[in-house]
């Protein structure tokens, strides 16, 4: 068991505390997941889409994945598709925990436009009006599309407010997809 005190610790954008290279040698050492206990009261389907957005995946990746998962359809290509929606397409524009429900909606309703359309709007307002924006920019406060706003979504530790978003979106398209 490693014994490293906090002043040799720091958190990376995924919440984790991770050992500074000059003490570990540049081993990747996970010490523990900060994640709060409020984690247990969650559905499994939103265990899971937020296990995969703590792990490797981007925030629309993770609810792409999970709701395609959820309605039986797989392919390996899923979380490529999803990749550049991340962060709002990567410049803070629309969350890409919204892009990745639109994109699992798109996949059930596939050709029937006026259902995908009806089915987007409801979730566009749904998620607007929980959380009262869809932009990424203006739902964590900050621009990480550039250095300084990076910065300051790890000192403020906004990981936990995006898997909020990510649980949020999850949980709606769940409900919506579900309804017919």
């Amino acid at each position: 068991m490693w014994r490293i005190s906090t002043d040799t610790l720091f958190y990376n954008r995924r919440g984790y505390y991770y050992c500074f290279q000059r003490y570990c040698k540049g081993d990747h050492i996970t010490i523990h997941d900060i994640h709060s206990d409020k984690d247990t009261n969650r559905d499994p389907n939103t265990k899971t889409a937020l296990q995969y957005f703590n792990s490797e995946y981007n925030c629309a990746q993770s609810v792409l994945m999970m709701l395609s998962e959820s309605a039986g359809i797989t392919c390996e290509c899923i979380p490529d598709i999803a990749a550049g929606f991340g962060g709002g397409m990567k410049i803070q524009s629309v969350c890409g925990a919204v892009t990745g429900a639109i994109m699992a909606i798109g996949l059930k309703y596939g050709k029937n436009t006026t259902k995908a359309r009806e089915t987007i709007i409801e979730f566009l307002h749904k998620f607007q009006k929980a959380h009262n924006a869809i932009i990424c920019r203006k739902l964590l406060g900050v621009d990480t599309s550039t250095d300084k706003g990076i910065k300051e979504y790890r000192k403020r530790n906004l990981q936990m407010q995006c898997e909020q978003y990510v649980s949020t979106a999850v949980q709606m398209a769940e409900t919506l997809l579900s309804s017919e």
